[in-house]
């Protein structure tokens, strides 16, 4: 049973076992000695008084600040392009026309009811009509994502979360970059030309530690290819049972645990905390074709049953600083130094 919330927490178990069992130290350990080696803090441990200044001098931090600047010094642009589709002058231009078109007949529409039909063809400026399976009408969809793809990067800080997912991979030997669906997410579109239902939900992004993510096969390096991947957060307990109430779920078995594995992770005396566990994982129909499914659940509890992602990949991008053989976690240079 795949909502099954002690099944899910024992294959988090596992993966915890796994992490301890990589390297001399563990992968925990490990990623909380490189992060103080690589802020400074290396004479931890050494019983040399307090009453003298400890020379410093960090060569780690100088190392990974040059490598990663290298890294990702470049801006990164992305532009959608339909395979088999030209992308020449003329087409260019009755795209643009198309889209002006367009822009003129919505401007006595807006704002757009939410059910408003897609339509089958389209009058551009000189009165031809183009159908949606045209050049000029998929040359303007490609333009479009490209276009919601800069808006949203610039929304989610792309190149910040870029930035630190390179820093994660090379103190800890792998970045991860989540992507999810945020209905909280105040879009300024509404569903009906009164402005009264406003529209939400849209792309979110987070950079997670290597220490809370957790793969079903970790000894394959292509998170496509494992069979489930667990993400663990560290929440407060009164959002988690909301939550669980708001998807019309029991809370009596949610509770406040004290058993976690987070890096450098520390909490207040009197505060209540429950790790949550999102898995995702694949489900295939008869004719092999893939879609991602998702459960939430704390150690005893469901928080939200199975539901249907919509995707046909993980979201999530993973970036290894040094790949180790047989392993999907990579390998930290700071380590070695």
């Amino acid at each position: 049973m795949i909502c099954d919330p002690i099944k899910i927490w024992q294959e988090y178990q596992k993966g915890i076992e796994y992490k301890n069992g990589i390297g001399s130290r563990g992968l925990y350990e490990q990623s909380e000695l490189n992060e103080r080696m690589f802020i400074g803090d290396q004479w931890r441990g050494v019983q040399c008084g307090n009453d003298k200044p400890l020379v410093r001098y960090n060569v780690i931090k100088r190392i990974g600040e040059y490598k990663m600047a290298m890294v990702a010094g470049s801006s990164i642009a992305v532009n959608y392009s339909a395979e088999g589709v030209p992308n020449t002058v003329g087409i260019k231009e009755e795209s643009k026309q198309l889209r002006n078109s367009i822009k003129e007949q919505n401007s006595m529409m807006y704002p757009l009811p939410i059910d408003a039909p897609i339509p089958d063809t389209v009058t551009d400026e000189n009165g031809m009509e183009r159908n949606a399976s045209s050049p000029a009408m998929i040359q303007l969809a490609m333009e479009a994502l490209s276009d919601y793809h800069k808006v949203t990067a610039e929304r989610v800080k792309l190149d910040d979360l870029k930035t630190e997912a390179l820093k994660k991979a090379f103190i800890s030997g792998t970045g991860i970059l989540y992507t999810y669906w945020d209905g909280k997410i105040e879009t300024g579109l509404y569903a009906d030309e009164g402005m009264q239902s406003p529209i939400r939900g849209d792309i979110g992004c987070e950079v997670i530690d290597i220490e809370n993510v957790y793969f079903g096969n970790p000894s394959v390096d292509n998170v496509q290819n494992q069979p489930y991947i667990i993400i663990a957060h560290r929440r407060e307990l009164s959002d988690v049972k909301r939550e669980a109430e708001m998807n019309g779920l029991p809370t009596d078995d949610i509770c406040a645990n004290e058993e976690y594995s987070l890096q450098n992770y520390r909490e207040l005396e009197d505060s209540k905390h429950v790790t949550v566990l999102t898995k995702f994982y694949k489900e295939w129909d008869k004719k092999g074709n893939c879609k991602i499914m998702a459960v939430k659940c704390t150690e005893k509890a469901v928080i939200r049953n199975e539901w249907d992602t919509r995707l046909r990949l993980y979201p999530i991008a993973k970036m290894s600083w040094e790949t180790a053989k047989n392993c999907i976690y990579g390998d930290s240079e700071v380590t070695h130094l």
